[in-house]
């Protein structure tokens, strides 16, 4: 398991924030970051670290 940094945006409002998830690869951090934020938040980037 790594660490992985979400970043996200919620749309009313303007910035991105970020949380850091353990995962086994990027693809399993961005699925368990979808379902844990609301359904309007849109994913920025996903990155090791």
């Amino acid at each position: 398991m790594y660490p992985f940094v979400i970043e996200y945006e919620l749309p009313p409002m303007e910035g991105t924030l970020s949380v850091v998830e353990n995962a086994k690869d990027v693809y399993e951090a961005r699925y368990i970051a979808c379902s844990l934020l609301i359904p309007g938040a849109k994913i920025k980037s996903v990155r090791r670290g």
